[in-house]
């Protein structure tokens, strides 16, 4: 078998299976699906002359198998660039903490029972008594370190641009816009897979244009080949003989009911008894309609239900358990369409075996001063980004001393908005100076701990601006 990373990279906007949302909103996936992939790929073969070759990039071999299997492109991490997987179902956040950069970490339901609640710990281990809320993760993907193990949930950053028609009279835009398309930034990173039984061609494409609006300057990425071992990077070696083990979906999956004639939304105890003989213990998993349009044909896709990517089941190994055939799901894919994207699993991957009786943790997000090439210079600030990034830093470091003093940082902002930094230091003193100075003194006492009052007007309207942005999220918690 034979196995390739792809590595693409937007160099323009980027917007794929865009449907109407709410009135004249059009909204944009955050992922390029396989199908995507392979079309583009083919039109990419036939610009460079290669069209004798798409038989082998999308033939098949025997028994009607394809013998290339593409998956959907997964974003990575805006941040730290690295891979991502789709977040599981059963990692569960505490209501409105972050997940696994948060306070509370994340909750692995899948490898723990209901009885089996974590209890909240301070810094030296005391119960503080905190009641959890358990949620589905806000976050829509999960960054994992160079071992699968889960490192911090993320979604990807989403643009958006408002068209206009023109008046066909005046050749001017009409009043109110049109419709709002939203896309994904240029610079975005994504990885793929293609997996199959020989090698590919040698000549392949490095450029690619993708999704909707290509002629209007949208959907161009760069792309590389990186070829693999023989299995994709999250495989594992061998199933266990007995025991348990954690399956999930790592794309949407379209799983037709034999008794029905229809498809399956979930995949319950019944499916895995009858489809390998495996006793499902847990399940975490969701349902969605997948519609689509051939552009070669220039006809619909039926229209179809799949159980989504991220769902999770833990599955009981026994003596009678078809272990070859739970295999071959990693290889073949499960369900219908496998050669378009759908259908890609992963058998006791790293990240979700992680969190047994406890809470998993992670990365706090990146200081500013880590982060490249983000990011840019704060539009509107007469200030070097070196400067900048300190005084955000600081903002950071500060911002847990002065959750009670929103109201007075706000004041404070704006008189030396208004007036300079002379004028804020000497309201700022005479209001901790009063004999009943309401915590002046100590809001003062913060400042000049660090020596606020010596900034420049631009210095100090920055970072008070700062403080009161990230102080006002700390008291929203």
């Amino acid at each position: 078998m034979r196995c390739y990373k792809l590595e693409l990279t937007l160099t323009e906007p980027f917007a794929c299976g865009a449907r109407p949302l709410n009135g004249n909103e059009i909204g944009t996936l955050d992922y390029i699906p396989g199908a995507n992939v392979r079309g583009s790929l083919a039109a990419a073969l036939q610009y460079i002359e290669q069209k004798p070759d798409l038989e082998k990039w999308f033939g098949y071999a025997g028994a009607a198998r394809p013998v290339f299997r593409y998956s959907p492109a997964w974003p990575c991490d805006p941040v730290t660039g690295r891979r991502a997987a789709p977040m599981p179902l059963s990692f569960l956040y505490d209501k409105g903490d972050d997940g696994l950069q948060g306070d509370y970490g994340v909750w692995n339901h899948l490898l723990n029972g209901k009885d089996d609640a974590p209890i909240a710990e301070d810094a030296e281990g005391a119960n503080t008594g905190h009641a959890f809320q358990w949620t589905r993760p806000r976050h829509r993907w999960l960054a994992l370190d160079d071992r699968g193990l889960p490192v911090r949930g993320f979604s990807v950053p989403v643009e958006n641009t408002m068209h206009v028609g023109l008046h066909y009279s005046r050749r001017s835009s009409r009043e109110g816009a049109l419709y709002s398309q939203s896309s994904l930034p240029r610079g975005t990173k994504f990885e793929a897979c293609v997996h199959g039984t020989e090698s590919l061609p040698a000549n392949r494409p490095e450029l690619l244009f993708l999704g909707k609006r290509r002629s209007s300057g949208n959907g161009e990425a760069t792309l590389r080949f990186v070829e693999r071992d023989s299995d994709p990077w999250w495989q594992t070696a061998a199933l266990p003989a007995k025991g348990d083990i954690c399956l999930q979906l790592m794309s949407d999956s379209i799983v037709p009911d034999v008794a029905t004639g229809g498809y399956l939304t979930g995949l319950g105890a019944g499916f895995w008894k009858s489809f390998c003989n495996a006793e499902l213990r847990s399940a975490h998993s969701a349902s969605l309609s997948v519609q689509g349009w051939s552009g070669a044909w220039g006809l619909p896709r039926q229209a179809s239900v799949a159980v989504a990517a991220g769902s999770v089941f833990r599955l009981g190994i026994g003596p009678d358990t078809d272990v070859v055939k739970l295999r071959r799901l990693t290889t073949g894919g499960l369900g219908l369409r496998t050669q378009e994207g759908f259908g890609w699993v992963v058998i006791d991957p790293p990240w979700l075996l992680q969190g047994r009786g406890s809470r998993l943790r992670g990365e706090k997000a990146p200081e500013l001063d880590n982060v490249s090439p983000l990011p840019l210079s704060w539009p509107g600030v007469a200030l070097e980004r070196s400067a900048q990034v300190r005084l955000a830093k600081l903002a950071r470091d500060l911002s847990p001393r002065l959750e009670r003093h929103a109201p007075k940082i706000a004041e404070l902002a704006m008189r030396v908005s208004r007036s300079g930094v002379a004028h804020g230091v000497s309201y700022l003193t005479a209001m901790a100076s009063r004999p009943n100075p309401h915590k002046w003194e100590e809001f003062d006492g913060v400042l000049r701990g660090v020596n606020v009052p010596a900034m420049e007007r631009e210095e100090m309207s920055f970072l008070l601006d700062a403080l009161a942005g990230l102080v006002r999220n700390r008291n929203r918690r």
